[in-house]
Formats: C-alpha cells, structure tokens, sequence
C-alpha cells in the first residue's frame, strides 16, 4: 500500500497565517470502519465498552387451590433456588424477571426486576387453574420489554410451571404458540401425577424444554432450569 506523506512548510511565515487555516486530513483512508478511527493527538484509543447480553424470564407458577401445604411450600424454595441461580454474578446482571402467578385468574407480581429482588410465595390460594391469561400476560410484557443502554436484547424465557389442567387449553396452546413466534422460549414444568402433561408438552417449544417433577424434586428441576438458561444467555449472539 502506498503511503502518502503530508509536506509541511518550514519556512518561517513573516506574519501570521489567515484564519481559518488549511489543515491536511490525517484521517486514514479505509483502514479503519467509520467511528473507530484512532485517536489525533493522544497516546491511545477509545476504550470501547463491552455490550452485554439481557434477557426477560417471565415466570409462571400455578397457585390454585391444588397446590396449597407441602407443594406451595416446595414450589417456593424451587422458585427462590431459580432466582439464586439466575443471580450468578457470572451472569452480569443480564437477567430482568417477571412473576405472574395465576389460579382461576393471573397475578402479576413484579414486571422486569432483578432475580435478587424477587420475592413471591405461593399459598394454594387462587381458586381454580386457567394457564391462558398468564401467558397472555407473559407474551404482552416480552413485546414491551425495553433493554437497559449497554445491553443487547435477547428474546426471553418462559417458565410455566402446574400440577393440574390448565383450564381453556385451547387457548393456552394459542398464546403460548404466539410466544413462539416472537422467539420466546417456553419451558414447561409438570408437577405431580396429576398434572396436565400433555397440554404442558404441546405449550413447551420442543419435548427437551419439557420437564416433570414429583414432589420432593422440584427445587432440583428449578435449579436444572437456572443453570440452563444461565448457560444460554452467555451463549447467545
């Protein structure tokens, strides 16, 4: 490559130059993308700073009636071990949770907080199970899900978890195939041997992100759960 070399006069003016004065461009010509190019005058570059990745999780467990005493309690610790596990500082903060429990209607508890800051119980106390208007919930809050500066947005999570039928199947399969297509993950969690499995296997996005646990393992799938998604998020371009 042919270097061009910037001739400077060094001849003494008698008088000073006119203003403004002709300056020779010492921008490189192709060897550097726009924006990037090196510093004039100083003795480094531009620190850039590094984007990290940020993800929503919506989480939604069933409270209704059916999981009230020894699950409720069971289904608290799994979703505290979740939380702990998507808290990972190795994490770099990348993740922003929403908790919509839901029984005969959806609760919204929280709306894109950090793991640590979560803090929801179930209590078995919500009536009858319908999954349809919590993923509804879910999908409305991925669509309006902003990053923070810095971040680059990953399409989220959903975690649904449920120990009986699910209500308006029909509808729940719809809204959770509406998740799909706007990239969302769907991992389906069935708790007990009344759980809805073959609902919760047609809402899940493919029968790995399908999950059953009985009562006593819950809090170890949870935990599986936290680390998968953890591995994800630092794997996702």
């Amino acid at each position: 490559m042919t270097t061009k070399h910037h001739i400077i006069n060094q001849t003494t003016p008698t008088s000073p130059p006119p203003w403004p004065q002709s300056i020779p461009s010492l921008a490189c010509a192709g060897a550097f993308a726009p924006g990037q190019e090196p510093v004039i005058g100083g003795i480094a570059t531009v620190a850039r700073l590094k984007t990290y990745n940020e993800q929503p999780v919506h989480l939604l467990p069933d409270d209704s009636g059916s999981m009230s005493g020894t699950k409720a309690k069971e289904a608290t610790t799994a979703m505290k071990t979740l939380m702990s596990e998507l808290a990972d500082p190795r994490n770099k903060d990348g993740f922003r949770i929403d908790v919509i429990r839901f029984g005969s209607n959806a609760t919204l508890e929280c709306v894109a907080v950090p793991p640590e800051s979560v803090n929801v119980s179930i209590t078995g106390s919500s009536g009858g199970t319908n999954a349809a208007p919590a993923l509804e919930l879910a999908l409305q809050y991925e669509r309006s899900f902003v990053s923070r500066p810095e971040r680059r947005r990953v399409p989220g999570v959903v975690v649904i978890m449920s120990d009986g039928h699910l209500g308006d199947t029909a509808r729940a399969v719809r809204a959770a195939n509406e998740l799909k297509d706007a990239g969302v993950t769907i991992i389906a969690i069935g708790f007990g041997s009344d759980a809805d499995t073959a609902t919760l296997q047609r809402i899940a996005t493919s029968p790995a992100h399908y999950a059953f646990a009985d009562v006593g393992t819950l809090v170890g799938v949870f935990a599986k759960v936290g680390k998968t998604i953890s591995q994800q998020l630092g794997k996702a371009a």
